[in-house]
Order: C-alpha cells, then structure tokens, then sequence
C-alpha cells in the first residue's frame, strides 16, 4: 500500500510543483516515493504491524514531508528552505517516537485484536490542565 501519491505530494510543493516538474518526470517522483516509504518502514517495522490496512493520516504525512525533502535535495538549485529542514527533522524524530512505542498509531491492534488508540508518551510535563 503506497503512504502518499504523487498527487499528494504535488500538492504539498504548491507553486514549486511546476518548477519541479521541469526538472523531474513522475517516475522519478514516483521512485522518491517508494523509496521513502521503504525508509518509513525500516524507522517503524520493529514496532508496527506492516503493512498498514489503512495507511494511518501521520504515516501519509511524513511520507509527503521526505519526499519534499528529497526533491530539494536532489532538484533545487539552491539551499533546502528552512522550513522544508524543520519539517523534516520533525519527521524523522516523529518516526523515531513511534519506533520507540512513544507513539501509537490508531490502527495498530492489541494481542486480542482490538484497535489501539492513538496516544503520546513524553518524558516530561507538557501541560497542564487545571479545572474550575
């Protein structure tokens, strides 16, 4: 099952989709996104049941993120934006997080088969919620 489409990740780039474009053919686009998804899966195989009966919506988002990345990297004639930097950083740590079991994905199943529900586990306080 593919994570994202090429749609997606068109999408993803807005006006930066036509400049690519020139500079890459769909297969090409194509291959970033298989290879990502292999990089997906090698972060979270340990830890998830894979493959995905339905690709989970944080999956599909770190695959467009990579893919992003990727492109910049390969096809940009300048440096990779910070925010493209940022979002991939944040990807990675995401995938990091559900490798360690910090993260749940809301279509994984228990040992009975039951849905598990999406959750996060930090180390320290976030937050706070006080009630009246």
């Amino acid at each position: 099952m593919a994570y994202c489409t090429i749609e997606d990740v068109k999408k993803a780039l807005r006006q930066k989709a036509a400049v690519f474009e020139q500079k890459m053919s769909n297969e090409d686009l194509q291959e970033i996104v298989t290879n990502n998804e292999k990089v997906i899966d090698d972060y979270i195989g340990a830890a998830v049941t894979l493959p995905f009966e339905e690709t989970p919506h944080i999956i599909k988002r770190i695959c467009i993120t990579l893919t992003k990345f990727d492109i910049y990297d390969q096809f940009a004639s300048s440096q990779i934006p910070k925010n493209v930097q940022d979002q991939y950083d944040h990807s990675i740590k995401t995938l990091e997080k559900i490798a360690a079991k910090k993260i749940v994905l809301g279509t994984q199943k228990d040992a009975d088969g039951n849905s598990l529900q999406a959750s996060y586990t930090a180390n320290t306080q976030l937050f706070n919620v006080r009630m009246p």
